[in-house]
């Protein structure tokens, strides 16, 4: 089940590393950049673009392993390093400038809060994962889910209240949950038919009354993936963008004003960062055109 959950990074990461792919696009908060992570320079870095494509800028050069970056209130472009199972959390500025590490957990794919106070990170074997949360500066770690519980990454919502995440079950099924900050009231958002695949990276819209998350199918003769919207309330959700080929449409985010969805996608051969309103009409790609 760990190739599962991992096929997004696998669509990153090639065996040979110069072709360029583009992914885990996070959009600023004034709508005016996108923080994507690429490996054309033989590495994961950071880099910036704008949404129409123009003034694209690489941020970062180091060879350290780079997890999908998201922006602070501050303006700032949060990241994180890998090493093994030990995080590091960077931010930088959208100009490249100001570099500076801010903290460091004993977990995979920290988040901090919207206060810039907590963080939410992964710990245990990939099989067996949870999420524990914790005090930036001042640890002291409580466990949120469940040990017999197989949980990934977490997202906040943008008031700091609750946290989505995706929790595979005992028949080995992938939905995404949400659980208030605290750890209580756990509870599936997700219940789509099996056919269509595994739901994963769940990100709040920016009023937090949905979700975008990406579902896909991922095996041996099969590799297709779309971007979903869910309803938190009722559960009602929506594929846009629907297609019946072998094509991956993953990692959303959304944009600030709540009408349009990054994401990325290898509709055009190779992946790269796209764009499209939030009914999954007018997908535009952004990186990967010159």
């Amino acid at each position: 089940m760990f190739f599962l959950i991992l096929a997004t990074w696998l669509t990153l990461l090639a065996p040979t590393a110069p072709e360029q792919k583009d992914g885990y696009p996070c959009i600023s908060y004034d709508g005016k950049h996108i923080a994507f992570i690429s490996t054309r320079s033989g590495a994961e870095e950071v880099f910036v673009v704008a949404p129409d494509g123009s003034g694209e800028k690489q941020l970062t050069h180091t060879k350290e392993n780079k997890n999908a970056p998201y922006w602070s209130h501050k303006g700032l472009i949060v990241f994180s390093t890998s090493d093994g199972d030990s995080s590091r959390i960077f931010t930088i500025m959208p100009d490249g400038s100001n570099l500076r590490q801010i903290g460091q957990v004993p977990g995979r794919n920290p988040k901090l809060a919207p206060d810039g106070e907590h963080v939410i990170y992964a710990t245990g074997p990939w099989t067996a994962s949870h999420l524990v949360l914790s005090r930036l500066h001042h640890p002291h770690p409580h466990q949120l889910t469940e040990n017999d519980a197989t949980v990934w990454t977490g997202w906040w919502s943008p008031d700091g209240k609750q946290i989505a995440y995706a929790q595979q079950t005992a028949g080995h099924e992938l939905h995404v949950w949400i659980m208030n900050a605290d750890g209580s009231h756990p509870r599936q958002i997700t219940h789509l038919a099996a056919e269509e695949g595994r739901a994963q990276w769940p990100v709040w819209s920016p009023l937090g009354r949905q979700l975008a998350i990406q579902v896909g199918r991922y095996n041996k003769t099969e590799n297709s993936s779309h971007i979903w919207t869910v309803d938190v309330k009722t559960g009602s959700a929506i594929k846009l963008a629907a297609h019946d080929k072998p094509l991956l449409d993953e990692t959303p985010a959304w944009f600030p004003d709540g009408k349009r969805i990054a994401f990325q996608s290898d509709r055009s051969g190779r992946m790269a960062i796209w764009s499209m309103k939030v009914d999954g009409t007018e997908l535009r790609q952004i990186t990967g055109i010159r």
